[in-house]
């Protein structure tokens, strides 16, 4: 099992986090799995039943037990044959045999969770007390599965139990998992999960007519709010409103029908909490976490991302930034006070990432994110800023903001760029039964951190991330065609063609002229000018030598002599409102406006050049295009060109490249004006 196959048919894109040797790989629905050095794959930890399991008295032929008060133990065993991980132990009521009965039927429940890895299994150890001794358990046997009959009779003697392994109810549990998670981050020696599906159980009191129940034993704490909840008899699922820890009870947001005082309930909880393990190296085989950290803020947050960068860990909700402040322990007198961990929210706190793959935190000083509608963030230390204004109309207009959970983002560390891909029309593929059979965002925005400047473009990836060369050192790595592909900074997405059309289809396009590498345009973007003027874009999904595929049908067949593009980048630059100082008697006019280009090497790059002036009462704007070739390295625009007197100007250019090409810059000429 490769971790590409925890990717597929996933409601969400998997996270990560490397701590020493090991990376491991989570998904909140599958065990949280460890990559070891060697490839080889299994979860971090082990489960332990669910709930509370039976142990029925007996009458054996051969029963060893006598008369007296009894404990059982089920301790799961996750093992591949070599290293066992042991979950934590779960504990039967206290069983009291009485005259003529001589054996437990023990009823252990059947391993519940996720599928596991190829070559890994699930043992169950049986443990019980001596007669009278109820505090310390022993090893009876391990099973390779739950017998048919549902239960295992145990009928050892006292004397004949394994000593070798047991269990004292006075220590402190040390194996319980980390619960499966949907992000995790390396910090400080530990591992730190959030996002949890965990599921508990419990039983309740209903009160027909009434939203509130009351739970049997169960704690109620104010971070219920906003879970889940079904209770047996009850139709439907409800909401956790309000909490009262007072009278250890709920405010559901569906009264129940039933007057019911052992309901049994199972709640969805814990996707606002923060796990934090012990530190290592500790049960560096089983890593148990060792608390819950909850937010300071309030409950019903629940956690979007984690983010790790500049020796801070950053927890991102849907509506605020927190940080994770480590305890540390006091000392009064003799007498150690451990601390307690805690997750302050950040000053002025901006929102959390629509999709926890647009964080970019690793080999970057600073952290950036994509939170929808409200735009890109970045986060240094405790301040976090707005930096997508420039392309704030790109986030609003051209974005399919209905698939931004599958948005993604990666910091490259050698170019200093953040690249961010969103969902734009034409990117999400379904079938006529309305099911998604392609859904690949194309749309990418490209921030210079070290610039502060934006980019866009088109170039399909369905993931991204970090690798490391030869020599360890780390690039950036994409999705594409089926493959990874390193990201690299150029004028040319990966190829250059321009020709036009001999023959097409409904999902095709010939050029009997190319001689094109068998699948090797896959993954690439493709322009298609038709008939009537209308530029249709798609990804190509495979080719021949000279005949292109494209994964979603055109939205009318290519035909005969339309032109096409293969590979170009299209670009987009903006200069920002350029203030135009002037003295108190005058105003400013723009009296030229020149772009300098870095020329293609072959052909035409098509440009446009949009000017907005800022004026007292209102903007004007005036488009000009032109065409840059190897000898047209310029475009000077004057007078009625470029618009008229104003207090500020903005000037964006827009472009076509597949043969290099670059804008190298904008010279901005003014006077003064009564």
């Amino acid at each position: 099992m490769g971790i590409s196959d925890l990717w597929q048919g996933m409601n969400q894109l998997p996270d990560h986090a490397q701590l020493g040797g090991r990376v491991y790989v989570v998904d909140g629905v599958n065990p949280n799995l460890t990559v070891e050095w060697d490839g080889g794959m299994r979860p971090i930890g082990c489960l332990g039943q669910q709930q509370d399991f039976a142990v029925t008295p007996a009458v054996a032929a051969g029963g060893g037990l006598t008369e007296g008060n009894y404990v059982w133990g089920v301790r799961r065993v996750l093992t591949d044959g070599f290293t066992e991980i042991l979950s934590p132990v779960t504990l039967s009521a206290v069983l009291t045999l009485t005259t003529g009965q001589n054996s437990g039927n023990v009823y252990p429940l059947t391993y519940e969770g996720p599928t596991l890895p190829d070559g890994w299994a699930i043992k169950y150890q049986i443990l019980r007390s001596v007669m009278n001794a109820t505090t310390l358990l022993k090893l009876v046997t391990t099973l390779d599965a739950i017998p048919e009959t549902t239960f295992y009779a145990d009928e050892t003697a006292d004397a004949a139990l394994d000593e070798s392994v047991t269990y004292s109810l006075d220590a402190v549990e040390m194996n319980y998992p980390l619960p499966p998670v949907r992000f995790i981050r390396a910090y400080k020696g530990r591992l730190i999960g959030a996002g949890s599906l965990r599921v508990t159980r419990g039983t309740l009191t209903t009160t027909a007519a009434s939203a509130t129940v009351t739970l049997a034993g169960d704690i109620v704490r104010w971070c219920d709010i906003g879970a889940e909840v079904r209770i047996s008899g009850e139709v439907g699922v409800r909401v956790i409103v309000a909490a009262d820890p007072t009278a250890n009870s709920w405010t559901l947001s569906k009264e129940c029908a039933n007057n019911v005082s052992d309901a049994v309930y199972s709640k969805q909880f814990a996707s606002d909490v923060v796990y934090v393990t012990n530190p290592q190296p500790d049960n560096v085989e089983a890593m148990p976490y060792g608390t819950e950290v909850y937010s300071n803020a309030g409950s019903g947050n629940r956690v979007c991302g984690l983010a790790e960068a500049a020796g801070n860990l950053y927890v991102f909700r849907e509506s605020r930034v927190e940080t994770l402040q480590l305890a540390v322990d006091a000392t009064v007198g003799d007498i150690i006070v451990p601390g307690m961990h805690s997750l302050p929210p950040l000053p002025d706190s901006p929102p959390g990432p629509v999709s926890h793959a647009t964080i970019a935190d690793r080999w970057s000083p600073k952290v950036y994110w994509y939170a929808g509608l409200a735009g890109v963030f970045e986060l240094s230390g405790t301040t976090a800023k707005l930096i997508s204004e420039p392309v704030d109309k790109i986030i609003r207009e051209d974005v399919d903001h209905d698939f931004d959970a599958f948005s993604h983002g990666v910091y490259d560390p050698r170019s200093g760029m953040y690249h961010l891909w969103m969902f734009r029309s034409g990117d999400v593929v379904r079938n006529e039964a309305g099911a998604i059979t392609f859904r690949v965002p194309s749309l990418m925005l490209t921030y210079d951190t070290r610039r502060q400047q934006w980019y866009s473009g088109t170039l399909a990836a369905s993931r991204s991330g970090i690798w490391r060369d030869a020599a360890g050192h780390p690039y950036a790595v994409i999705g594409i065609g089926g493959g990874v592909a390193a990201l690299d900074v150029g004028t040319v997405d990966g190829f250059g063609y321009a020709g036009t059309a001999t023959a097409g289809g409904a999902d095709t396009l010939t050029d009997d002229t190319a001689n094109w590498t068998a699948n090797a345009l896959a993954g690439l973007p493709i322009r298609r000018v038709r008939a009537d003027g209308v530029v249709e874009r798609r990804i190509i999904l495979g080719n021949s030598a000279t005949m292109i595929t494209v994964w979603k049908a055109w939205d009318v067949p290519a035909a005969v002599d339309e032109t096409f593009e293969i590979g170009a980048i299209e670009f987009e630059l903006s200069t920002g409102e350029l203030f135009l100082a002037s003295a108190p008697d005058t105003e400013k006019r723009s009296d030229k406006v020149a772009v300098t280009f870095d020329p293609p090497t072959t052909g035409v790059m098509p440009v446009s050049i949009e000017i907005t002036g800022s004026r007292a009462r209102s903007a004007s704007t005036t488009t000009s295009a032109a065409e840059i070739t190897p000898t047209v390295d310029f475009v000077k625009l004057t007078g009625a060109q470029q618009g008229g007197r104003g207090h500020g100007l903005t000037v964006t250019v827009r472009g076509r490249s597949r043969a290099g090409g670059a804008v190298l810059g904008i010279v901005l000429d003014a006077v003064d004006t009564k």
